[in-house]
């Protein structure tokens, strides 16, 4: 009975979809999992440390965190992130070269998640 409780265990636990390196403002808007803004705004101090594991991506493709025993979900845009590929498969991100982004673009794609390498739906506009 203890071996099928330490092997369901893990079963149980979010797969890392990528990280989080840094918060860009100071101070940052925060949404639930299906992307409604909840009240306020967080200090940067007040998030979890970086670098950060993404947990889970919200219904309007914001990236979740696991902050105390909640997830909280940010803007693309308001964060530099990479994701690997089960984050890449989850929000169907691909891989984008300089050469097939439009001349002078700064960003890649027109789907850019703003932090990201990934042309990618996650999604950097907000409630």
């Amino acid at each position: 009975m203890i071996a099928l409780i330490a092997l369901a265990g893990p079963a149980f636990a979010q797969i890392p979809l990528g990280a989080i390196t840094a918060y860009k403002p100071e101070m940052l808007r925060v949404y639930s999992q299906t992307g409604v803004r909840l009240d306020g705004q967080r200090s940067r101090a007040d998030l979890p440390p970086l670098p950060t594991t993404i947990v889970a991506i919200g219904d309007g493709g914001q990236l979740g965190v696991r902050s105390g025993n909640t997830n909280i979900f940010l803007r693309g845009m308001d964060v530099d992130f990479t994701l690997n590929e089960a984050g890449r498969a989850r929000i169907g991100c691909s891989q984008v070269s300089a050469g097939v982004r439009p001349q002078g673009a700064v960003v890649p794609g027109p789907r850019a998640g703003g932090g990201s390498s990934d042309d990618c739906l996650v999604r950097g506009t907000g409630q």
